[in-house]
């Protein structure tokens, strides 16, 4: 199974658009990180996104590039300050490849506590638009695979 972590696409200043909708710019990277994954050939079974507005956005652009006919599936317990533990422990891993687009500090928190057990031992910098791939291998044991950003593709 692969865990494919999303940050959101940078958003609009809260004085200009208090809901934080995408900018320009973040419509622009999810389209090219959905690009470079569809480009790689990395198949995702399910999309998962937060309930905020600006992973909603980011999930349903990569959605429409990497899973056409799917549909993005928002879920609570993934917002910024969200225990990446309780997530941990509520979701069932198995075969299938999943996407989770979310927020910092939770992806952050979450990769370090697959990679590491605890969720402030590493600290990832996932700049808008990062991919963080993790790879699970056993029933507990999780790896990196790549991580990427928009400005490198």
């Amino acid at each position: 199974m692969k865990l494919y972590l999303v940050r959101h696409g940078q958003v609009l200043d809260e004085n200009q658009d208090p809901l934080q909708h995408l900018s320009e710019k973040g419509k622009l990277d999810a389209q090219k990180t959905a690009g470079f994954l569809k480009k790689a050939r990395i198949k995702i079974d399910v999309i998962i996104s937060s309930k905020k507005g600006r992973a909603i956005q980011t999930a349903k652009l990569i959605a429409s590039v990497l899973l056409p006919a799917g549909k993005v599936e928002q879920i609570n317990g993934i917002s910024p300050n969200d225990s990446a533990e309780a997530f941990f422990k509520s979701i069932e891993f198995n075969e299938k490849d999943i996407m989770l687009v979310g927020h910092l500090p939770f992806l952050s928190h979450l990769t370090s506590l697959l990679l590491c057990r605890e969720e402030n031992t590493v600290k990832i910098l996932y700049s808008t638009c990062s991919v963080v791939c993790l790879e699970q291998k056993g029933r507990e044991a999780w790896q990196l695979a790549f991580a990427i950003n928009p400005e490198l593709l």
